[in-house]
């Protein structure tokens, strides 16, 4: 369905390409891709994303495709050839609707625009000559708190984008970057029932992008669980309990007695009795601990409960 899409075009160009709907199937052929060395393929799955535009984060539909998230992971853990290295990423996270306002109905936020660009939850605008700063100022005025509102020149400097910056890249910015807050959405007067249709909607900039609806975690961010058969990813926490990646409790702290993670934010920190508190830490291959980067970074393993 996606091969010939301008998007992968775009992105996998010049990569053999396996389509497949069945986690089965997914499984199947990422383990053959696998089995010449050296190999590198990369595995996109969207029942999740799916499930929260249709039905919203935490319905029935989405705990479903994330059951099967899960399915995906222990399948490739407990089938890939030995010494294959396993990443699990997300690409955005999710919430679920509460605010819908349509740029410039009742409003004059379409004032000075010649295209709407992004999505409902960050916006680039691009705007006519001359008019950003009072276009940028006459924003911030009528959202307030509710979306952050940047020029690209303050988006740059943010860092929002990185550290650096390309000219292509700027030069693809909207003049008016605004990222929503809470469950707000900003829809695009072109496309009313195409987006506001949608029960879930892609993140911004906050924690709450990547918890699970209406529940803020305390103190953790996320946890992963490493055992010697599977990967258990917990979500987050809620009243002190660890949601699992079905949404399940584990319990405080997580049932699990196995060596943890816990994220704060974007970097993975140490938690063990050892006391280093170290970010970077992701993982360990013969009981050597490694850094986002891959790199060995010593033995941990026996000095630290996390590694």
């Amino acid at each position: 369905r996606y091969e010939g899409s301008g998007f992968t075009q775009a992105a996998l160009r010049g990569a053999q390409y396996l389509g497949a709907n069945q986690i089965e199937d997914i499984i199947t052929n990422t383990v053959e891709a696998m089995k010449p060395a050296p190999s590198f393929s990369y595995v996109y799955v969207n029942h999740l994303d799916a499930a929260g535009h249709d039905e919203g984060v935490g319905s029935e539909k989405w705990l479903f495709a994330l059951s099967t998230v899960s399915e995906l992971i222990t399948g490739l853990r407990n089938r890939l050839p030995k010494g294959t290295r396993l990443w699990v990423t997300a690409d955005h996270g999710m919430i679920n609707v509460g605010e819908k306002l349509i740029l410039g109905q009742d409003n004059k936020l379409m004032e000075n625009v010649t295209l709407v660009g992004g999505e409902p939850r960050a916006r680039h605008m691009y705007l006519r000559e001359g008019a950003i700063a009072e276009t940028v100022a006459m924003w911030r005025e009528i959202l307030g708190d509710k979306v952050d509102v940047f020029s690209r020149d303050e988006v740059i400097a943010a860092e929002l984008f990185g550290p650096q910056v390309s000219l292509d890249s700027s030069e693809r910015m909207g003049d008016l970057i605004a990222i929503a807050k809470g469950e707000m959405i900003l829809v695009d007067p072109a496309r009313i029932k195409e987006e506001s249709k949608m029960v879930g909607h892609h993140g911004g900039v906050g924690c709450d992008s990547f918890c699970r609806a209406g529940q803020r975690p305390r103190a953790r961010f996320a946890d992963v669980f490493l055992g010697a058969r599977q990967i258990v990813l917990c979500l987050g926490r809620v009243d002190g309990q660890s949601l699992a990646l079905a949404g399940h409790c584990l319990g405080p702290g997580g049932v699990l007695p196995l060596k943890r993670l816990e994220y704060w934010g974007r970097r993975p920190v140490c938690r063990g009795r050892c006391g280093c508190r170290r970010r970077g830490l992701v993982g360990w291959q013969r009981d050597r601990s490694m850094d986002r980067a891959g790199h060995h970074v010593g033995r941990h393993l026996g000095r630290h409960d996390v590694v």
